[in-house]
């Protein structure tokens, strides 16, 4: 086996064992636990009217919102 070739086979192994391993990931079933919205996406909105900004935020399904750090 000249140098070559076997580069390649060590290159194509690599390969399909990093192939196989992403595979098997996207094969599990995944679960989304919370999903929420940063609150500077909608900082105007919610200065303008922050309890109905927060109701219509719910309706549409966000039930967790994230504030940050600078939130006063």
């Amino acid at each position: 086996m000249n140098r070559r070739k076997f580069l390649g086979t060590i290159t194509a192994a690599t390969a399909s064992t990093v192939l196989a391993r992403n595979f098997a990931w996207a094969k599990e079933v995944h679960k989304i636990e919370r999903v929420g919205i940063e609150a500077y996406t909608i900082r105007d909105l919610l200065k303008e009217d922050f309890k109905g900004t927060l109701e219509k935020i719910a309706a549409i399904g966000y039930k967790e919102i994230e504030f940050g750090p600078n939130h006063r």
